[in-house]
């Protein structure tokens, strides 16, 4: 998945051969599109888009 974001992997839940290529980034850029899909189809406000900038210390 490109991200737009120079040298950021992306990788995806639905394709962890993406996240096995980049494991060695030194940032990975991880997104849930919907985290509580579930809830989501219901109309209840219980679910969340999660993004997190991992990189190495």
């Amino acid at each position: 998945m490109p991200c737009g974001l120079s040298g950021n992997a992306c990788p995806s839940e639905e394709d962890s051969r993406v996240f096995e290529a980049r494991k060695d980034s030194d940032s990975v850029l991880v997104i849930d599109p919907l985290d509580g899909t579930k809830e989501f189809i219901k109309g209840r406000d219980e679910f969340a888009v999660n993004i997190a900038l991992c990189t190495r210390p």
